[in-house]
């Protein structure tokens, strides 16, 4: 089978949704398909360039981006210009210059851009199935996602989606034909021997967090509470660190207040962006992991990737009952579930 994979993020360096990607192409190259990906435009942001290459090789999958350069630029006008340019050349692809491909894979493309892309696979007799790990309302206000179920999401031949709220959700308004994969959060072993990663110049004890800085989504702001709960009422002295920074986070004046509000200014640290063997190294040394989930439309259809990384390095985690992976997790035996 050979498939073209249309990625909308950074490749083969980038965030969670990069990672389930190159799982992705992983296992469906050990099942003996032939892939491709393709990123339309530039995706890193301008100035924090992970990415150098615009063509190369990951595991012997090739990915080529149809831009000049891999860093977005500075200027919102030239960067939708930019993006704008990036779908034309997609969609000349599609029609006219890639091989001849059975299915296309769209990941993390939530544009209007799906349907001329579709209309194009149609033209060249390729299916087209669609990847999706968060509710559509998250990305939506109601008016588009109406438009989203009663159009777009119409059109697709599959799906493959992460958790069984969205099978569900999938299953009330997909055409009859169209097929649902479930597949959960995707995690490798630890391929990077833990004992030749550089160490981490640190000799306290903390908790990592390795999501993103949204208190809706992470429950930031009840963590830090937690954090300086248990250095107030127990031997312990924990530290709570966090990959990112906090400048641009949509929650950075409420974060700040409490770290404020708490004095807790020592024992909280902003990491900025590492890479996955730095990441690697925090989780490996941490004290245990706490994944702390609101009770909210997000986080009851998605599914929290770094519950796999955890687990592959046998860390204690202490997880709220919410979402997908309570399926995956028994109180007192691999985890413990608070309400």
């Amino acid at each position: 089978m050979k498939i073209l994979v249309i990625y909308k993020g950074g490749f083969p360096s980038g965030l969670a949704m990069t990672k389930r990607l190159q799982l992705y192409v992983k296992g469906l190259k050990e099942f003996g398909n032939n892939i491709r990906i393709i990123i339309p435009h530039a995706s890193d942001r301008s100035g924090k360039v992970n990415n150098l290459n615009v063509t190369g090789e990951f595991e012997g999958v090739k990915f080529e981006y149809l831009s000049s350069t891999t860093e977005r630029s500075s200027s919102f006008l030239t960067r939708r210009l930019n993006d704008f340019m990036g779908y034309i050349k997609l969609l000349k692809y599609l029609l006219f210059t890639s091989p001849s491909f059975n299915i296309v894979f769209l990941v993390d493309v939530r544009n209007s851009w799906r349907i001329p892309i579709y209309f194009c696979c149609k033209i060249r007799k390729l299916k087209v199935v669609y990847e999706l790990n968060e509710h559509p309302l998250v990305f939506s206000k109601n008016y588009k996602y109406w438009f989203e179920k009663n159009f777009i999401f119409k059109l697709f031949d599959g799906y493959i989606v992460i958790s069984d709220n969205l099978k569900i959700l999938v299953e009330s308004f997909k055409k009859k034909k169209c097929q649902i994969l479930k597949v959960p959060i995707l995690t490798n072993s630890v391929e990077i021997e833990l004992n030749e990663l550089s160490s981490i110049n640190t000799s306290e004890e903390y908790i990592v967090h390795t999501g993103g800085l949204s208190d809706s989504k992470e429950g930031i702001v009840d963590l830090i509470k937690a954090i300086h709960y248990v250095n107030n009422n127990s031997t312990y002295k924990l530290n709570l660190f966090f990959t990112g920074n906090l400048k641009g986070s949509t929650d950075e004046i409420k974060i700040k207040k409490i770290i404020e509000d708490l004095s807790l200014q020592n024992s909280i640290k902003f990491l900025g962006y590492l890479s996955d063997a730095e990441v690697l190294q925090y989780q490996k040394n941490s004290l245990l992991a706490v994944i702390n989930k609101p009770n909210n439309l997000q986080n009851n259809y998605c599914f929290p990737t770094k519950l796999g990384e955890y687990m592959v390095l046998g860390k204690p985690i202490i997880v709220n009952k919410v979402g997908e992976y309570m399926n995956y997790l028994i109180d007192d035996y691999n985890a413990v579930i608070l309400e």
